[in-house]
């Protein structure tokens, strides 16, 4: 039913335009018995003769007629009497009874028939509504029997004893969905965990893979040299191969520098996970340890084809960290860039305050090969951009590092973008006051040194 230019249900409304038209329409067919029975009676002796309340009781049972169609069409009742009409056509076949009733009431007097009309008519409309509050509650059954467990009924529109049904109805919905959902989120976290299960099996498979590996490669390379050098060593002395002693005795130098490196990375890692690492947090401007360490590995990367471009902010960017770790995060960071970038590209080293608060240190290239790799497997143990592994390296350097920014309050994160390769670090703000900036200089002439940490980078 339209009401102030919307479109509001009005069930009343359409069961009583409903039971006002049956009587129209009982009106109608009394008054047209007659009408007809006088067109037979003309044709057949040319005559007929009715009162003149005859015609006026025609006239006004067409005109209202027309006045209830005038009313459904201009409220817009179509749907009204459609909802009201689903219910109510039951009881509509009970107005035949009902008109009965009436005309043997006629012979008492027209007040008692209209009296028992009004009643009768009163009835019908109370219960079509109520058999419409009951089709509602089925509804609502049927959608939770079907698992819709936010189906509702609208209590506000029951009476009586369909109230209390319709709040039983609403309760059960509710405790059905909360159990659905206690149920839904057991499942998930069943699933979740034999994910987690699956994958620290796989990783632990990878692991030993690549330890092993990375253990066996350099450990051949030293037995291998060691038989060599061995062999020219039980030659007498004026026949040994000087150049090959030389060759053996560096590669004997460099792989066990390399052993001792991975061995070095494996309890360094360890003891970062566990969190068995002293942490000494001072004030300190993330500007100035991203400007050294940018310092310190610009020749360095100069030699892989790779230009590094530090970016600082011109106000002092406090964090509480400790200086030393803060070097081992830069050199394991800007290790991976030496070894992954692509030669010609340009290496982003930036500090700069966080949209969230806080203080941002970021790290950006772009990688010399194809990422196939996320960036949640990137972070674990052994593993490197590389899957040929041929390059050197543990594969610890990004989770000692994620493990030393935890161990400092902060974050580590990575992002991966086709090629592009990125690597934040968060540390929350910290207030400059006198005392910080003291420390500050004091850690800057002191303890702060990147360089001492540079022989561990991966």
């Amino acid at each position: 039913m339209k009401r102030n230019n919307q479109q509001i249900p009005n069930e009343h409304a359409g069961a009583l335009w409903v039971w006002l038209m049956c009587i129209l329409a009982f009106i109608s067919v009394f008054l047209l018995v007659p009408l007809v029975h006088t067109f037979f009676v003309y044709a057949a002796h040319g005559m007929t003769d009715f009162p003149e309340s005859y015609y006026v009781m025609c006239t006004l049972d067409c005109a209202l007629v027309l006045f209830m169609l005038f009313v459904a069409k201009h409220w817009e009742m179509a749907d009204d009497i459609k909802t009201a009409w689903s219910y109510l056509w039951r009881w509509a076949l009970g107005y035949v009874a009902v008109v009965i009733v009436v005309l043997f009431c006629v012979s008492s007097g027209f007040f008692i028939a209209l009296l028992v009309l009004a009643l009768c008519s009163l009835s019908f409309v109370m219960l079509g509504e109520r058999q419409a509050r009951l089709d509602d509650i089925s509804k609502t059954i049927k959608r939770l029997a079907a698992g819709d467990f936010t189906a509702q009924v609208d209590e506000s529109l029951m009476r009586g004893n369909l109230r209390e049904l319709a709040s039983d109805i609403n309760r059960l919905a509710h405790v059905s969905s909360v159990a659905a959902d206690e149920q839904a989120n057991a499942l998930r976290l069943s699933l979740d965990a034999e994910q987690d299960k699956v994958r620290a099996e796989r990783l632990r498979t990878e692991l030993i893979a690549n330890v092993s590996h990375d253990l066996k490669t350099p450990l051949t390379s030293v037995i291998n040299y060691a038989d060599l050098l061995s062999a020219e060593l039980a030659i007498a002395p004026e026949g040994r191969d000087e150049d090959k002693l030389e060759e053996c005795s560096d590669v004997l130098a460099r792989q066990s520098v390399r052993l001792r490196k991975l061995i070095e990375d494996l309890i360094e890692a360890s003891k970062a996970q566990t969190g068995n690492i002293s942490v000494a947090l001072a004030p300190l401007d993330a500007s100035v340890l991203v400007a050294q360490a940018g310092g310190e590995w610009t020749e360095r990367l100069d030699k892989q084809n790779v230009q590094l471009i530090c970016t600082t902010s011109d106000e002092p960017l406090m964090i509480n960290a400790d200086g030393r770790q803060m070097g081992r995060i830069f050199d394991n960071i800007l290790s991976n860039v030496s070894k992954y970038a692509m030669a010609g590209t340009r290496a982003y080293f930036s500090a700069q305050p966080s949209a969230e608060g806080g203080v941002d240190i970021s790290c950006k290239n772009i990688s010399a090969t194809q990422l196939n790799i996320s960036a949640e497997e990137l972070l674990e143990r052994f593993v490197r951009g590389d899957a040929s592994r041929t390059t050197e390296g543990s594969g610890l350097g990004l989770s000692i590092a994620q493990s030393l920014m935890e161990l400092q309050g902060g974050s580590l994160k990575l992002a991966i973008d086709a090629d592009l390769f990125s690597v934040t670090l968060h540390f929350p703000s910290v207030a400059i006051t006198t005392d910080s900036f003291h420390a500050l200089s004091v850690s800057h002439a002191a303890s702060v040194s990147l360089t001492a940490s540079a022989s561990h980078a991966e």
